[in-house]
Order: C-alpha cells, then structure tokens, then sequence
C-alpha cells in the first residue's frame, strides 16, 4: 500500500469515527448523493497550440459532512465514475509524432514506413477521493466555500508496434519496434468548490456546487523513444519521444447537483 493510500484510508476512518460519534461533538451531521458533471483537462504543451487530451464524464458522488460549529463543517467524498468520453491529442518532443483518433487512422496522420501498424493509447479515470473543510455562509441558501485536497486514480494504457522493414536501393532499414505500458497512477492537487445547500423540509437539503482543483502526477508515466525518419547518414536516424500525457498540467472543472438528508 502506498504513501497516500494509507493517508486517505486513515483519514477515512478517522471521518468514520466522527460520523458514527456525531452526537458528541457536531451540531449536523449530512449524508447526501450528486451527480456530478465533469471535465478532466490536461495541457498537451508539445502541441504548440491549445488542444489537449480532454476526459469528459458523470460521476454518482457520495458526500459525508459533520459541522460541528455553526459556520465550519469538515467532510469527505467519494466519486464513482459513470459515463466517460476521452478526446486525446497526443504528441512528442522534438518530432512530428501526433496521434488524434478523431481525424487520424495512423501515428502520423499520413502514412509513412515508421507508421505503427498496431497503436492504441487510452486513459480511464478510476475511484477518487476528496477531503474538504466548507465555510458556510448565514444566508438563507447556504452558501459555502470548500477548500479542497483530492485523490484521483487514473489508467493510462500505451501500446506501439511496427515490424521492420528492409532495406532498399532508395531507403535503408525501417527497425522493428515495439513499446507498451500499462500504469495506474495518482492524481492529487488542491482545489476549490463554491455552492449552496438550502433545505427543502425539515430533515432534507438540496445542493449544487461548481468545483475546480489543479492536479499532479505521483508519477511521470511512459517515455517512448522511437524512431520517425532516416537520418543524414547510413543507419542513423532521428527520433521522436513520446511522453505521457499526465506529465503536464492537470485541471479537472465539475458541476455537483444533488440531495441529502442531516441528522
């Protein structure tokens, strides 16, 4: 189990504690269920351009908060993807490596000798995890203020593979390639949520929030060094490094609509 497993599954039980204790030292304690609409953005900055891999999906969200003081509550959530669309750009240094599944068929866009014959690349987010202090205002609706840490894991799956090629009169040897790699790796950043939660009866609240937390990696990912082209002389070549995407800035922008009850 890693670093940040064992804080999450302590803070966890911790929570779990307060919960089940909640007549001892809170004034509410709130149970309630989102859906939650996100986007999960991540800057591909060796495109040149704004385009990035996007994940967009629906999340059942579960949320925890006990206050114990009038305006301050301390609370957790857990987020269980739904639905999921990935829109990837993928793209290398100091190469013309681009990969877009909507407006390519190969690594290259055109087909070239180097072209992979076999190429797939895809990210699929997992469980996450946030904890979370909430300012609440006095007003009628409720409106707060959530500072934010979450956890989120993600699959990235990578695969490249070209057989070689021989040499002929007018070009030399293609290698033979091949390259996989298969992670799950963490997410974790700070982030911030604005919302309200008025009630509805006397036992029911209904909440919406919009969410926005900046993440990093745990872990660089893949590096893939492949070939693209012949080089200036016999048997060399020039090269294109192929990184992961979940090297570079993460975003992930969310908006919460849901019910709960207190006790």
């Amino acid at each position: 189990m890693t670093k940040s497993s064992k804080f999450i599954l302590k803070i966890c039980l911790l929570l779990s504690g307060i919960f089940l204790n909640y007549k001892a030292i809170a004034q509410f304690t709130y149970v309630g269920a989102n859906l939650n609409f996100n986007i999960l953005s991540i800057e591909t900055s060796d495109l040149g351009s704004d385009e990035g891999t996007n994940i967009r999906g629906m999340d059942i969200q579960l949320q925890f908060l006990s206050r114990p003081f009038k305006n301050i509550g301390f609370g957790a959530s857990l987020s269980i993807p739904g639905t999921q669309k990935t829109e990837i750009h993928l793209a290398s240094e100091g190469g013309n490596f681009i990969y877009n599944p909507e407006y390519s068929t190969n690594t290259y866009g055109i087909s070239t000798p180097y072209s992979s014959t076999s190429f797939n690349y895809n990210l699929e987010r997992k469980l996450s995890t946030t904890l979370f202090a909430r300012f609440i205002s006095n007003s009628q609706r409720s409106l707060y203020l959530d500072i934010r840490y979450s956890f989120m894991r993600i699959e990235e799956i990578y695969s490249f593979f070209r057989p070689e090629i021989a040499a002929t009169s007018s070009s030399q040897l293609v290698p033979q390639e091949g390259f996989s790699s298969k992670e799950n790796i963490t997410l974790s950043g700070v982030g911030f949520s604005v919302g309200i939660m008025p009630m509805i009866t006397d036992k029911i609240y209904y909440q919406t929030s919009a969410t926005l937390d900046v993440l990093s990696s745990n872990s660089k990912g893949f590096t893939h060094e492949v070939s693209t082209a012949e080089g200036f002389s016999n048997d060399d070549y020039r090269y294109s490094k192929i990184n992961s995407s979940l090297n570079n800035t993460t975003l992930f922008w969310s908006l919460n609509i849901g019910f709960g009850c207190y006790f």
